[in-house]
């Protein structure tokens, strides 16, 4: 089973946020990292309303409440879901700055009982279903995971209908399963 397509910028993004929704390191990594952020925030404006109000010293008090509500509103305002959306984009488009129209290239991704082969310009590429950590399929994309960070990406755009994605998909699922590790 065959397809062609043009890999585009888009699609790298939509990988992106995808895989920081749904990976469970990622997103073990993102709640550590908040639950630092709070509770330094809320150590700092502990510590400030101690130094005002019990020892008595206004300026090293004041100073810890706003650096620690400060840090709060930065990160609540960092942490919006479009502000993250926006920061994927700008670093995926630094990434693939000398790339004209935002597309990529194209591929030609084949699937068989032995792998997943792409052949792009650059690269000829034969993978074997042994090597896949995961495949997941969403209403828009075909994810087939090696690791945390690398995927090979099929959208259904590719395909002529539904059908055609969801047979791509489903054929890519069984030869996955059948060769487990």
């Amino acid at each position: 089973m065959e397809v062609v397509f043009d890999m585009n910028l888009v699609d790298i993004v939509e990988f992106n946020l995808f895989n920081l929704k749904h990976h469970p390191q990622l997103k073990k990594r993102l709640a550590i990292m908040r639950i630092a952020v709070y509770t330094l925030a809320a150590v700092m404006v502990i510590l400030g309303l101690i130094s005002r109000f019990i020892l008595d010293n206004s300026s090293i008090g004041i100073l810890l409440l706003v650096l620690g509500i400060g840090l709060l509103v930065y990160f609540l305002w960092q942490n919006n879901s479009n502000r993250t959306r926006k920061r994927i984009i700008q670093a995926v488009r630094r990434q693939y700055k000398k790339i004209p129209n935002e597309e990529i290239c194209r591929h030609r991704v084949s699937l068989s009982e032995e792998g997943y082969r792409v052949i792009t310009d650059y690269r000829d590429n034969k993978t074997p279903w042994s090597e896949f950590a995961q495949i997941v399929q969403t209403n828009d994309y075909l994810y087939l995971f090696l690791n945390i960070d690398k995927s090979f990406i099929v959208p259904r755009r590719a395909f002529r209908d539904v059908a055609g994605y969801n047979s791509f998909a489903e054929k890519a699922i069984k030869y996955f399963e059948n060769n487990r590790k």
